[in-house]
């Protein structure tokens, strides 16, 4: 999968709601997903290497 800042248009209570589901889903999937993000918070919360 391919993220490409998709958090960036969210106000702040949808990006944490957001940013748990995308985590949940990748552990479910087990898959392989590149996420582009500026934001070092997104970056270290989803990343398993940053």
């Amino acid at each position: 999968y391919l993220f490409d800042e998709p958090l960036s248009n969210l106000d702040a209570k949808l990006r944490v709601e957001m940013r748990t589901e995308i985590k949940l889903m990748h552990q479910r999937l087990k898959t392989t997903t590149v996420y582009v993000t500026h934001d070092q918070i997104e970056a270290m919360t989803l990343g398993d290497k940053v």
